[in-house]
């Protein structure tokens, strides 16, 4: 099954938009990736994972605003949800790789 087969089969699922995006980050095609991430995240607002990996994509384009706001949305969905470790392990991952503190 192709990206665009699962998502005609699945539109509503936001994992299979943060595959895409994952697809099209790797070959680095950062609007496209961006738009699935946003969609991820229109589908499923508190998706911490989506607001981390669009964090990631923003801070390695160099938009820093961006990219701390989407990882304090992640933060604070990891933490809305009871994921505390996940919290700090993703604070402290994007802070040491890309350093916006």
């Amino acid at each position: 099954v192709t990206l665009k087969e699962a998502i005609a089969l699945r539109p509503d699922d936001p994992d299979i938009y943060m595959a895409a995006a994952e697809v099209y980050k790797d070959l680095k095609q950062y609007p496209q990736a961006e738009n699935f991430l946003q969609e991820a995240i229109r589908l499923k607002p508190d998706f911490p994972e989506a607001h981390f990996n669009l964090a990631g994509l923003y801070a390695a384009q160099g938009k820093k605003l961006n990219a701390q706001d989407h990882i304090n949305k992640a933060l604070l969905a990891y933490q809305s949800s009871g994921r505390f470790v996940e919290s700090y392990e993703a604070w402290t991952a994007f802070y040491k790789y890309f350093k916006l503190n």
